[in-house]
């Protein structure tokens, strides 16, 4: 759909399986941070209500200044969903419905982040370093009338896989106008803390029911610099019918 998107070693393999049905673990290889740090391989889990506004005129330059409304929560950003032309530093990418899917995506980007799909599911939006990520997963969710428990559902399987699990939270969130849920958590990749965001939600769309996961992934370190990506990319997350 996109002349943006690419083949990139830094993407993640086809996602998760089910049992049963799928898994929502996949795998995927990112840069360690810092001189001298190689590539390492971890496991990677798929994954205050306000109206859209339009978006207002923005002069940054670049994307970590490109934002267009205050700092959030990140659980706060994906309810002030913002409309219009992307802000500088940004450009919107476009996914539509293929296969089984009853919707598709819209979501805005740092420039210099490339585009990833893999399987029929999921686009990985990554840093030229690799180091940052935000998955949009739409594979159908196992417990789609309780995002509380799909969250916990993925957690028990995924947390063995992360040293140094700890959860930071994990509850209900009404995500633009639907029972969601938000899991937040941090592990230790080869000493080196990650942190990471799992929204997840499903949406009534005009060609149908469709689920959605949003996966936001970063060092602990770097967590607080990126808020103001992952903010202005979950504010332009939208949905796009068939």
């Amino acid at each position: 759909w996109s002349s943006d998107v690419c083949s990139s070693d830094l993407a993640p393999p086809s996602r998760r399986q089910r049992s049963g049905l799928w898994w929502k673990i996949a795998l995927v290889v990112l840069a360690l941070v810092g001189a001298g740090a190689g590539a390492t391989t971890v496991l990677l889990l798929h994954h205050n209500d306000s109206e859209a506004t339009t978006r207002p005129g923005s002069s940054a330059s670049t994307p970590a200044v490109g934002k267009t409304l205050p700092p959030a929560s990140l659980v706060t950003a994906i309810n002030q969903q913002l409309t219009g032309p992307p802000a500088a530093g940004y450009r919107s990418y476009s996914q539509r419905a293929t296969g089984t899917e009853q919707a598709g995506f819209t979501i805005d980007r740092p420039a210099g982040w490339t585009v990833t799909r893999k399987g029929a599911y999921d686009t990985y939006l990554n840093d030229p370093s690799g180091n940052i990520n935000m998955q949009v997963d739409l594979t159908p969710h196992t417990y789609p009338n309780d995002m509380v428990a799909e969250a916990q559902y993925i957690e028990n399987r995924s947390e063995p896989h992360f040293p140094g699990y700890q959860r930071l939270d994990l509850k209900a969130l009404t995500i633009r106008h639907t029972p969601g849920s938000f899991w937040k958590f941090t592990w230790t990749d080869n000493g080196v803390s990650q942190e990471a965001l799992d929204l997840l939600f499903v949406l009534n769309t005009s060609s149908g029911t469709q689920s959605y996961a949003l996966y936001a992934t970063a060092p602990a370190t770097m967590w607080t610099q990126l808020q103001p990506v992952f903010d202005e990319e979950l504010r332009t997350f939208a949905p796009l019918p068939k």
